[in-house]
């Protein structure tokens, strides 16, 4: 179920694309998700795309940030 979400979504040619993207971000960071789509916008930016690289990015970080006695499991 949807928390309302997608009615905040820039307007996007893919809007179907977005919406599977914020969709696919991981609950505790998709506001920022939708923040980073609304940038992507008004820069002139695919908002799919920039809502893709940044959950790629904050996952990469996630595992970085993750002490490496929890890496080896």
């Amino acid at each position: 179920m949807r928390d309302g979400w997608e009615k905040t979504l820039p307007p996007c040619e893919n809007a179907e694309k977005l919406a599977a993207a914020v969709a696919g971000v991981h609950k505790t960071r998709r506001e920022d998700a939708i923040q980073e789509a609304w940038v992507a916008h008004l820069d002139g930016r695919c908002p799919w795309q920039a809502v893709w690289a940044f959950d790629r990015r904050e996952g990469r970080r996630t595992v970085r940030e993750r002490p490496s006695s929890d890496r080896m499991r």
